[in-house]
């Protein structure tokens, strides 16, 4: 048998969302719109009680039969339903205090909701927690933000693979959309911090990005010659990169960038990725285009 005490949820009311301010509103209203009752819990919760009250009563059969195969199977997915309503609820609590910036009038599709809220239920890390989190607050302040199909990745990644790419993430420049540099996953910065072949094809597996077996290469405005900078701006700095000669053949415009890109769904999710470029990784970045004959500087941002 479960003891209660294990299954009991915090209930969420609409005060608590009004009181979070305008992403708060917006979040509880869509919720609402959608048809997504489960955060009027006490009411539901009386009713699921007196219905599961109800079931065990007449699968057990008389007072006396406490143990049977019936009465398990309740209290297993009673137990099992409240620990999915405790992580949405404690889910939709953490995106409540979120900041987003400007929060649009559109309304979000109920059919995201509905999806998101099937696939985030299983979810009780709490570092998950927090990535579906800053997804539902971003996908309410900005309906169209993330497709279903970033839903169906988040639901299938693990704490491991989620870190992992939070590091491919830090690798990158960019504001609305992140170009990453990896030159090469042997340099030692990245065997460090555990980008590797396997790592970096696991998330290709994903579907969160592509690994290329040679460079990518980044088209830059025009041809760059000894002198001209081409720059990569971004909220940590500003990356500028520039040959150190002239080019050896006519016409030549293009910048070794990255082994690894994202796909369109890895680049929606890195929005709400929380990135940080540390000096390790800017030197390492700063010696690895040396030697392919480029100049490199970064300029950080005043915070």
């Amino acid at each position: 048998m479960t003891d209660d005490k294990s299954i009991e949820i915090t209930g969420i009311t609409a005060s608590d969302f009004l009181g979070a301010g305008k992403l708060g509103s917006k979040i509880w209203e869509s919720l609402d719109k959608a048809g997504c009752g489960i955060f009027k819990p006490n009411q539901i919760r009386r009713v699921a009680r007196a219905e599961a009250d109800a079931k065990r009563i007449s699968a057990m059969g008389d007072a006396d039969a406490t143990d049977t195969i019936e009465s398990r199977a309740i209290e297993r997915h009673n137990a099992f339903e409240s620990k999915r309503q405790a992580n949405l609820e404690q889910i939709v609590s953490k995106a409540a205090q979120i900041e987003p910036g400007e929060i649009s009038d559109e309304q979000v599709d109920p059919d995201w909701l509905i999806r998101f809220i099937d696939d985030a239920k299983d979810t009780s890390n709490e570092e998950m927690q927090e990535l579906w989190a800053r997804l539902l607050a971003g996908e309410v302040a900005k309906p169209g933000s993330f497709s279903k199909k970033t839903i169906s990745i988040v639901k299938d990644l693990d704490t491991y693979s989620a870190q992992l790419f939070s590091k491919v993430c830090n690798c990158g420049f960019g504001q609305n959309k992140l170009t990453i540099f990896i030159h090469g996953y042997k340099n030692v910065f990245y065997k460090q911090n555990g980008l590797n072949y396997s790592t970096i094809s696991n998330l290709e597996s994903i579907g969160l990005l592509t690994f290329h077996t040679g460079f990518g290469l980044i088209r830059t405005p025009a041809r760059l010659k000894a002198g001209e900078i081409a720059e990569f701006k971004d909220k940590n700095g500003t990356l500028s990169i520039h040959p150190m000669k002239e080019p050896f053949k006519e016409g030549l415009n293009e910048i070794p960038a990255s082994n690894v890109t994202l796909t369109c769904f890895g680049q929606e999710l890195a929005k709400v990725v929380e990135r940080t470029l540390s000096n390790d990784y800017i030197e390492s970045l700063i010696e690895s285009f040396a030697l392919w004959g480029y100049v490199a500087t970064f300029e950080k941002t005043d915070q």
